[in-house]
C-alpha cells in the first residue's frame, strides 16, 4: 500500500483489514476505494486508522461523503497547498469546455491587476494535482485536466457555492485581465503567422476570449478588470479576431476575416 503511514506497511494484518473494509464498504466501486484509502494517508497510529475504517461510507450518499472528507483533507493543508487547490478547482468545476494543462496553468497564474502573466507564477501540473486529494487528473493523450469521475464533477457543480461561493467572479476578473494584457495592445493581428504565434504564445487567449461573458453574467457583477477591458478599444479589437476567426477552414488571410472598428459594448452583445 503505497504511501500509507509507517503503521499500516509494518503491520500486515492491518493492512489486511483495510482490504477487507473497504472491500465491503465500496461494493466494487473503484474511484470509492481509492478515496478512502487516500482518507488514511494522514493517520499517524494504527487506533486512528481503524477508527477511520469503522466510518467508511456506503450505500447511495457514499461519493457525496468521500467528497465532503476530500474537501476536508483539502482545507486541512498549508496555506499554500489550500491556496492553489481552492485555485485550480473552481476552474476545472466551471470551465465552459474542457481546459488543457497548459490553459489551467496560465488561469492560475493570472494575477489581477497585473498587465503580463509572470511565468514564475505558475504552478507544475504534478503540484496542482498533488494538493487536489486525488480529484484531478490528467488525460495523458489529450493532456486535459479534469476532475477525476463524472460524479465528482456533479458533486461540485451541486456544492461549488459552499466551497468556492465567488467562482465565477473571480474567473471574471482572470479573464478580464488576461485580455488585458500589454501583448494585446497593439489590436488584432495583421497576418495569418502573427495571429497563430499570438495564440501559441498565450494559450489561455481562446477561452477567455470565447466565455468571459459566460462567467461575467454567472457572477451577476461588474467588476472594475471588466470595464477597464471594454474601455480599451485595442485590446477589444483582438479579442473579436479571436472570437470571429474560424478554427476550421483557414484559407490564404483567414485571420482577417472579422469585423473591424468593434468597441466593448458590441462584445458583450455577442456575448450575450
Amino acid at each position: 500500500m503505497a504511501h500509507m503511514p509507517a503503521c499500516v506497511n509494518r503491520s500486515p494484518d492491518l493492512q489486511a483489514e483495510i482490504t477487507t473494509k473497504i472491500v465491503e464498504a465500496v461494493d466494487g466501486m473503484f474511484l470509492l476505494a481509492q478515496l478512502h484509502l487516500d482518507s488514511l494517508k494522514g493517520k499517524r497510529s494504527s487506533k486512528a486508522v481503524r477508527s477511520a475504517l469503522s466510518v467508511l461510507h456506503a450505500g447511495s450518499q457514499a461519493y457525496d461523503l468521500a467528497y465532503d472528507d476530500a474537501m476536508k483533507r483539502i482545507e486541512g493543508q498549508r496555506k499554500d497547498e489550500v491556496e492553489l487547490a481552492k485555485q485550480v478547482l473552481p476552474w476545472i468545476t466551471c470551465a465552459k469546455r474542457p481546459l488543457s494543462t497548459i490553459e489551467l496553468q496560465h488561469a492560475h497564474g493570472v494575477e489581477v491587476g497585473e498587465t503580463e502573466l509572470d511565468l514564475d507564477n505558475i504552478s507544475q501540473p504534478e503540484d496542482i494535482m498533488s494538493v487536489c486529494a486525488g480529484l484531478v487528473t490528467v488525460d495523458e493523450e489529450s493532456n486535459i485536466i479534469r476532475l477525476v469521475h463524472y460524479s465528482t464533477q456533479e458533486y461540485f457543480m451541486r456544492t461549488w457555492k459552499r466551497w468556492f461561493a465567488d467562482a465565477q467572479t473571480e474567473i471574471t476578473k482572470v479573464c478580464a485581465t488576461y485580455l488585458s494584457f500589454s501583448s494585446f495592445e497593439s489590436g488584432f493581428c495583421r497576418t495569418d503567422a502573427d495571429f497563430e504565434d499570438r495564440l501559441r504564445l498565450h494559450p489561455l487567449y481562446d477561452y477567455v476570449a470565447h466565455f468571459w461573458g459566460d462567467h461575467a453574467r454567472e457572477a451577476g457583477e461588474t467588476s472594475p478588470a471588466v470595464l477597464g477591458l471594454l474601455r480599451n478599444e485595442k485590446n477589444v479589437e483582438a479579442q473579436v479576431q479571436v472570437l470571429w476567426v474560424a478554427e476550421r477552414f483557414r484559407p490564404r488571410g483567414y485571420s482577417q476575416r472579422f469585423p473591424k472598428r468593434m468597441q466593448g459594448l458590441h462584445v458583450t452583445h455577442i456575448l450575450g
